[in-house]
């Protein structure tokens, strides 16, 4: 691919996803300023089930395709990403292998901000999780999901396991207790 972005082109497009645009003008600029654009080739691999967790992505230009390859060989997909949506956030906070393969649909540019780069914003600015929660949550809420939603009586849903204060507030949960 031989798209390159300058920085104010590349901010103005960044600027076009819902989250990066909601998020603190705080913390835009220190993501701008650590991410580099990265480009792939149509069917080319970023990152496979079970690798190390190495940042967070946004697409700009070409979908990636994000599922599993089965034992025999067949691919399950779980999404499309399409420009300007971001992606990796799971191993942001749990700290674990990426769950997914996530390879190029076609000729591909991503934003990519590095795990240490988030890391010490996140130490820096402990406040910024809740934008980051966000980003995971908008996912589960939205209807282009393939979940099934169940009405819930109560004003939040409730974790089905302990969590630490820290995780409840993450998800923007106000806890005195939690029992299982």
């Amino acid at each position: 691919m031989t798209a390159r972005f300058a920085s104010n082109e590349l901010a103005a497009l960044l600027a076009r996803s819902a989250w990066f645009r909601s998020a603190p003008a705080a913390m835009r600029a220190p993501l701008l300023e650590a991410g580099r654009v990265e480009h792939l080739a149509p069917g080319e691999r970023l990152f496979t089930r079970g690798d190390s967790d190495d940042g967070l992505y946004c697409v700009l230009d070409g979908p990636m395709r994000i599922g599993a390859a089965s034992a025999s060989g067949k691919e399950a997909l779980l999404a499309v990403i399409e420009p300007v949506n971001w992606f990796g956030e799971i191993a942001l906070f749990d700290n674990r292998a990426r769950t997914h393969d996530a390879y190029a649909e076609r000729d591909s540019a991503l934003f990519h901000v590095p795990c240490a780069a988030l890391g010490a914003l996140l130490e820096r600015t402990p406040e910024y999780w809740h934008a980051f929660g966000l980003l995971l949550t908008q996912k589960l809420r939205s209807p282009s999901m393939p979940l099934k939603r169940r009405p819930c009586s109560l004003s939040r849903a409730v974790p089905r396991r302990s969590m630490s204060c820290a995780e409840a507030r993450v998800i923007g949960m106000r806890v005195s207790s939690v029992s299982g």
